[in-house]
């Protein structure tokens, strides 16, 4: 009978641990062409080579089949990596439409918007991860009284505004105004945060932006590689001009 218990609890341990790593964490925002605004790009995806060939106004799920043949490369290679005339064939003429916002007549080749998409994204992760789950930006008084067990009384900021305005700098309000919720709270004038702070994934490796997938009238799409010490996987990444600046409209935290 000890025998039978024992290959029972097998798959019910391997049916838990499963589960636990599918898990959302808090801060998934909510909006139009968002793709996800909390769960790891290696949650849902795995090392595999597609094949090219999207066309503009790719959704998230066709973007992920247009992942690049190419070998991966250092993160650092990433623009020489999608700089050649590669799997989407767009052409620096085809930028138009977002050049057209940028200030002063400025105009970008493909190569330099892939370029941005690296520095941006790079820049969003950081943002994102230091904003919604890490709390040495705050000043938190933990004997003031709190509305719930789960918030802290926030002293250096005074509004929900004001503590997310550096998040707002990076990311569009259009698609991910409700992120800041999850994490910040107003009661009675005064604001609180819960203090939900994780480390980031150890495997992380990094990324590579293999190219670009969608251009429409003041909005860039990009396909992203995310790499991991066991595995890798591709998600969506997009720009969108809001409030005089290209801002985060898809994005899937990667660690």
């Amino acid at each position: 009978m000890k025998g039978f218990w024992k290959l029972l609890a097998l798959p019910m341990a391997a049916a838990l641990l499963l589960s636990a790593c599918g898990a959302d964490e808090p801060g998934e925002s909510t909006g139009e062409g968002n793709v996800s605004a909390s769960a790891s790009v290696r949650e849902t995806t795995a090392p595999t080579e597609a094949a090219p060939g999207t066309t503009e106004g790719t959704s998230a799920e066709a973007g992920t089949e247009a992942a690049s043949d190419e070998e991966t490369t250092d993160e650092g290679e990433s623009g020489e990596t999608a700089a050649a005339e590669g799997a989407t064939g767009y052409a620096d003429a085809d930028f138009a439409p977002v050049n057209r916002y940028l200030p002063n007549g400025e105009t970008r080749t493909r190569a330099e918007w892939i370029e941005t998409a690296k520095t941006t994204f790079e820049r969003a992760s950081e943002t994102f991860f230091d904003t919604l789950y890490t709390s040495d930006w705050l000043v938190l008084d933990y004997d003031a009284p709190s509305p719930s067990p789960i918030y802290t009384k926030v002293d250096n900021f005074a509004t929900v505004d004001e503590a997310a305005a550096d998040f707002f700098a990076v990311f569009s309000k259009e698609a991910f105004g409700t992120a800041p919720l999850d994490r910040f709270y107003m009661k009675d004038g005064d604001l609180y945060a819960a203090v939900m702070d994780r480390d980031r994934d150890e495997n992380y490796v990094g990324f590579d932006v293999l190219d670009v997938v969608g251009v429409t009238d003041g909005a860039v799409e990009f396909l992203v590689r995310v790499r991991y010490a066991d595995s890798e996987g591709t998600d969506i990444f997009g720009l969108k001009y809001e409030d005089g600046a290209y801002k985060v409209n898809r994005f899937s935290l990667p660690f």
